[in-house]
């Protein structure tokens, strides 16, 4: 038994619970295994842009739970004292984020960071949604400081295992000490669900939101920077003229704090459609509305864009269709998919920016109709078996049961020469964030502006300051 602070971002499925993202997800996930694995866990929670601020603790068993405020700087002492209060022998840490906070906590034992996607190509197709580049080098910051701290790190993919490790060589990681040690890991996104969904009483779409015989395509979740909103809306509006009795329901949408403009571009395209009546938009739903979602629809659609978010990530949305008995047809990027889902027959895989392969795929599955209860029972045994958590996260589980500091770390900080460039850079770019973070403080002093305007010499060094620093 090892005593072990996890902390990341959620929240959690629980019920009433109205956004529920991966990050929750993982979290979540990994803390239950950690329980059941028999360690003493606390688990440490920030919450998710537009999550409710009441959601509670969604795993059972935890020794202890704390709320964290997203921002590094705020959550790092929190991390500090719940890892004091609760003696933690190490720290697993989720998100970029809280990843920071860990490191900047100054805690000295052990840890584990998961990236749960590819920090830095989840930022470029953010930078490619909104046109423009300007916070990457804000994400580098929040990345580099924990290659360079981090005993041992884990993604969701052999493909993103290769990216962490290539970015750990640029960070002067890959040197003689740790010549044949394993820094990364994979933890493959298992199956999160335990136990049959539970329905609710009477149907919640069908003979309300939409006909009882419709054929219903499914979409849940955030409209997010990987989504092809262009193949996916042309394919789906394909289907709904050739088939009368075929609608299209969405829960979810826009991503606060995130990005909004994928969800308004499809629905821009939705009201110039002749069968705009038939797209039906529910936006967050509570936890319990998207089970029953799973439990009437026939299929859920994935749609993504050609990137390397999606080839190095997951799609953990397909988890919670098959759970319900529903079918799946899902652009075929995604590691897990095609090397675990598809080969199980559990997701039908579509070539990228096709829209007549995914209109042919959606229609053919609409045919077979949801999975029988012989079908749907065949779906989760598979599940089960092929995807659970124990089996997935097994390299995390070795790693927690005797955590120790990787090789290059067993004496303190990692003394390659290009680590020590590395910390240079990062000791510059504090240098810059500190001198324009004073200069914001004094342009917003009506004070120091009225003195500024009489001082030539001040008003000159503060704007060559601020050139500087931009």
């Amino acid at each position: 038994m090892t005593r072990l602070l996890i902390a990341g971002v959620g929240p959690g499925p629980q019920p009433g619970q109205h956004r529920v993202f991966a990050p929750g997800l993982r979290l979540h996930s990994i803390a239950a295994e950690l329980v059941r694995g028999g360690h003493d866990v606390a688990l440490c929670e920030a919450l998710f842009p537009g999550a409710a601020e009441d959601a509670g603790n969604a795993t059972e068993g935890v020794s202890s739970w704390h709320r964290l405020p997203a921002a590094p700087d705020a959550a790092a002492p929190l991390i500090a004292r719940a890892a004091d209060g609760h003696r933690a022998e190490a720290i697993v840490a989720l998100t970029d984020g809280i990843a920071l906070a860990a490191v900047r906590s100054g805690f000295d034992g052990p840890l584990h960071v998961d990236w749960f996607g590819h920090p830095m190509a989840e930022r470029q197709m953010l930078c490619g949604v909104h046109g423009n580049d300007d916070s990457l080098a804000g994400q580098w910051l929040y990345v580099l400081p924990v290659l360079l701290r981090a005993d041992s790190f884990s993604g969701c993919s052999n493909a993103q295992r290769l990216a962490i490790t290539g970015e750990l060589g640029a960070a002067g990681r890959l040197g003689s000490k740790t010549c044949g040690h394993e820094l990364v890991r994979i933890l493959k996104p298992p199956n999160p669900f335990t136990e049959e969904f539970a329905a609710m009483p009477s149907p919640y779409l069908r003979g309300s939101r939409v006909p009882k015989d419709a054929r219903i395509v499914l979409f849940t979740g955030g409209y997010n920077t990987w989504l092809d909103e262009e193949t996916l809306f042309d394919a789906v509006d394909r289907v709904l003229a050739e088939d009368p009795r075929a609608v299209y329901v969405s829960t979810g949408g826009s991503i606060e704090g995130h990005v909004s403009v994928v969800f308004e571009r499809f629905h821009r395209r939705v009201q110039s459609s002749a069968h705009r009546d038939r797209y039906v938009f529910l936006g967050w739903v509570a936890h319990e509305e998207f089970v029953q979602c799973c439990l009437e629809a026939d299929v859920g659609v994935v749609c993504d864009q050609p990137t390397l978010e999606g080839e190095l990530g997951c799609r953990n949305r397909l988890y919670g269709w098959l759970w319900g008995g529903m079918r799946a047809v899902a652009t075929s990027l995604s590691e897990i998919q095609r090397t675990d889902l598809e080969p199980l027959g559990l997701v039908h895989g579509v070539p990228l920016k096709n829209t007549d392969a995914f209109a042919a795929a959606v229609a053919e599955e609409l045919r077979r109709g949801r999975c029988t209860p012989e079908e749907a029972d065949a779906q989760r045994a598979l599940l089960r078996e092929k995807c659970s958590p124990g089996e997935f996260y097994g390299p995390l589980l070795e790693w927690v049961r005797d955590p120790q500091p990787a090789p290059d770390r067993a004496e303190g900080d990692v003394a390659t020469p290009l680590a020590a460039l590395q910390r240079e850079f990062l000791a510059a770019a504090d240098d810059r964030r500190n001198v324009r973070e004073l200069l914001d403080r004094l342009e917003g002093s009506r004070a120091f502006r009225l003195l500024a305007a009489k001082n030539r010499e001040l008003s000159d060094l503060i704007d060559r300051l601020g050139k500087t620093n931009r």
